[in-house]
């Protein structure tokens, strides 16, 4: 099986074990700001204090998604600028702009003050200088953005030395860790590690580490297809060795803030979930043989979600506790999650899929298609 066979087998077909670990990716997000923002306990144990690298888990998937479509088209002779920014913008910008809206028109909307200005939210460079405050998790979506509007440029630029883009690449991990390292260092001596946050964590320059494995997977698969097939086999061993992996990172960089996250926790963490997601996919792999079937509805959902589990979390503590009722309770914690999880899925079939309808509807017509649209929903 040459390559292009290889891509044509795959094509954009749905994998159950991307669909498992997008919705992972999202429970664990939703499980540490509920943490973070509502409960200030450890209601899901150590879940609770890592849930943070659910979006270093967006990271890998979205560095592998993207780029593997851009390799493939650019192996191919058939990427289009027009199209690719096409897809990203009708895929994010519906649901971003409509959450953005709610933020800025409905004052109760918002689960803390916001204290960056619109037209930065609006530019997607709120990260740069972004305090934890009202839609502060939009900063991970900034971190995308960029990636969406630069890598194109690299992966045309070197598509005919792959060494080179792979040499680049592991520079920047190794100079991102370093740098943030010697920050880190010179926030801890002039005791402001108050602003680690704002300062190494949401820059999109010291958060590349997830996106960078994720094209690396991409890589191995578009051009060194032999050696892909190979690991493939191993996929349920890469899969327990991926989390045992994942499992002991957690317990050592558990403190967010510390030096040894800041440096190699990043790496290493998205690292671990490129092993994980390798294993996804095999079709042998444990992750498509028995997935949960609610996982690929989560992962459906999952960029709404993403959007407006915060205010949705807070607001419904807000009323809990005027009822009376505790919100460290696992009934309350469940009725909050659900309702999360409600609002994404109503974000989702009222804002975000018709933005991809009329997606399927523009690229049918530039390719010349008269036959009607078939929407394939949620594709990255």
């Amino acid at each position: 099986m040459n390559d292009s066979e290889l891509f044509n087998k795959k094509s954009l077909a749905r994998i159950c074990g991307l669909d498992t670990l997008r919705a992972m990716a999202i429970l664990l997000v939703m499980i540490f700001h509920y943490k973070f923002f509502v409960s200030h306990e450890n209601n899901f144990g150590l879940f609770s204090e890592i849930g943070w690298i659910g979006v270093d888990l967006f990271f890998v998937l979205s560095g592998y998604l993207i780029s593997r479509q851009l390799f493939a088209e650019i192996k191919f002779d058939h990427f289009s600028f027009k199209i690719f920014y096409l897809k990203r913008a009708l895929k994010i910008l519906p649901c971003y702009y409509f959450v953005l809206f709610l933020y800025f028109l409905i004052p109760g909307f918002t689960e803390s003050p916001i204290k960056v200005s619109f037209w930065k939210y609006a530019l997607f460079i709120q990260n740069f200088d972004l305090p934890i405050s009202g839609f502060s998790q939009s900063w991970s979506l900034c971190v995308e953005e960029h990636f969406y509007l630069i890598f194109p440029v690299i992966a045309l630029l070197l598509r005919n030395n792959i060494r080179k883009l792979l040499i680049i690449m592991v520079a920047i991990v190794v100079s991102g860790l370093i740098i943030r390292g010697l920050v880190w260092q010179d926030l801890a001596t002039s005791e402001r590690l108050d602003l680690y946050t704002k300062v190494i964590y949401y820059p999109s320059y010291f958060r590349l580490d997830g996106i960078i494995c994720g094209i690396a997977i991409a890589v191995i698969e578009c051009f060194y297809g032999s050696f892909y097939l190979r690991i493939l086999r191993y996929a349920n061993i890469l899969l327990v060795f991926g989390f045992c992996s994942l499992l002991l990172l957690c317990i050592i960089v558990r403190d967010r803030t510390s030096f040894l996250t800041a440096t190699i926790g990043y790496p290493l963490i998205s690292v671990a979930f490129a092993i994980v997601l390798i294993s996804s996919l095999s079709s042998n792999s444990v992750l498509n043989k028995y997935a949960l079937p609610i996982m690929p509805q989560i992962a459906k959902w999952s960029f709404g979600v993403y959007l407006v589990q915060k205010p949705i979390s807070v607001l419904l503590a807000k009323y809990f506790v005027q009822l009376g009722y505790d919100n460290n309770s696992y009934l309350i914690i469940s009725l909050n999650l659900l309702t999360q999880l409600f609002a994404g899925a109503m974000l989702y079939y009222t804002v975000e899929y018709y933005g991809l309808y009329l997606r399927e509807i523009i690229l049918a017509k530039w390719r010349g298609e008269r036959n009607g649209v078939v929407l394939l929903s949620s594709k990255k």
